[in-house]
């Protein structure tokens, strides 16, 4: 279930962190302030505070762990996708698409969210990583998915139990979380180098 968690949160903290970087970046001023502030505030808090508040505010479960994971996965997404959008906001087939009389809305989904794919595709992957990282983290304290479910911090919790006389109950999921969270920070980290490759050949 790690997996799903952490790809359900990820996802789902993509697409409200996407559209709070898109709205920043096209909306100078007041609203941009305030999105902002929305954003350093949620990134000024501990990621496991973070989601050990909204467990308790929703309750333990497999639900209120993906909405925990992905409150956590919010800012650094909102972050990511404003920083990217600026640059494409201001070009000129975005202000062609508007003289157009193309819809704000069309001018983000068609003209502007393409160009910013790359960073944030790198970014979903190292972000599965940490997902995994915090939803287990919740599990192994009792916060997240509740036994029987099969979640690698629970059973990485309920293997602790047997570690003198059944230590692998305890190191196969162990094992297991670190070899998944390595591989997708190298493979975020493989994509972010692409990325840098292609924009310094351009």
């Amino acid at each position: 279930m790690s997996l799903g968690i952490a790809l359900a949160a990820t996802v789902s903290g993509l697409a409200a962190g996407g559209a709070i970087g898109l709205l920043a970046a096209w909306r100078r001023g007041l609203i941009e302030r305030a999105l902002l502030q929305l954003v350093d505030i949620l990134l000024a808090l501990p990621e496991l505070l973070l989601a050990m508040s909204a467990i308790t505010i929703l309750g333990r479960g497999t639900m209120s762990t993906v909405v925990a994971v992905a409150v956590y996965a919010v800012p650094s997404f909102a972050r990511i996708v404003r920083a990217a959008a600026q640059p494409i906001v201001q070009g000129e087939f975005v202000a062609a698409a508007r003289a157009s009389g193309a819809s704000d809305a069309r001018v983000l989904l068609f003209h502007v969210l393409p160009g910013c794919w790359s960073p944030i595709l790198a970014h979903t992957t190292v972000m599965l990583g940490s997902a995994i990282l915090l939803a287990s983290g919740l599990s192994f304290l009792g916060l997240g998915v509740q036994p029987p479910a099969a979640e690698w911090g629970a059973m990485l919790s309920r293997g602790r139990e047997l570690l003198r006389t059944a230590p692998l109950g305890a190191i196969a999921p162990g094992v297991a979380i670190t070899a998944t969270v390595l591989g997708f920070s190298v493979l975020g980290d493989g994509l972010r180098d692409a990325a840098d490759g292609r924009r310094r050949g351009r």
